[in-house]
């Protein structure tokens, strides 16, 4: 993947995760992890947000389970934390400056895509309600991989799906974990 400071002109696809990067959701995915914990009379571990961040949903759970006392399977746990999330999901904003570089880009040629650990449908609420529905080249989410980031497989998955060489891919993240999967792939 193309390294900090390269010369965007040369990038052949850009590609973005989504939660923090492209949509301000990361308050409302605070809102979602704590809805469990409400339901069940639990308060949530102080570092509940923090311990999620970059995290796949089977990892976070686990936490939830192990270090806050959650007694809810996953199944149930899941579908909560979506019920809750997509019933204020419309109200997300972009984060400041993506949608100017996401056009930018748009305008030089270059091909984007979304890879995310979401699941693909919160991937599909947030682009709807930031307006990007319908305008990537691939959107991924983690139902597309059998790993999630940190490890490379998401990013190896849309250069492979875009048909582009790793080294001519820019990867645009905000956690972690991603940065680390797109410096792998």
């Amino acid at each position: 993947m193309t390294q900090p400071g390269a010369d965007p002109a040369r990038w052949a696809a850009v590609l973005w995760d989504l939660d923090g990067t492209l949509a301000d959701s990361e308050p409302l995915h605070a809102i979602a992890l704590a809805a469990p914990f409400e339901a069940e009379g639990l308060a949530p571990p102080a570092d509940l947000h923090a311990q999620a961040f970059g995290r796949s949903a089977q990892e976070i759970h686990a936490f939830c389970r192990s270090s806050g006392g959650l007694r809810m399977d996953y199944d149930e746990w899941i579908a909560l934390r979506w019920r809750c999330y997509l019933s204020r999901a419309a109200g997300l904003q972009p984060r400041e400056g993506a949608l100017a570089a996401f056009t930018a880009l748009q305008h030089q040629g270059c091909r984007q895509a979304v890879v995310s650990n979401s699941d693909r449908v919160i991937v599909d609420a947030n682009l709807a309600a930031i307006g990007l529905a319908g305008r990537f080249d691939a959107v991924l989410s983690r139902e597309d991989f059998s790993r999630p980031k940190p490890h490379p497989d998401p990013y190896l998955t849309a250069v492979a799906r875009l048909g582009l060489d790793p080294s001519a891919v820019a990867v645009v993240e905000d956690s972690f974990a991603g940065a680390s999967a797109g410096v792998a792939a």
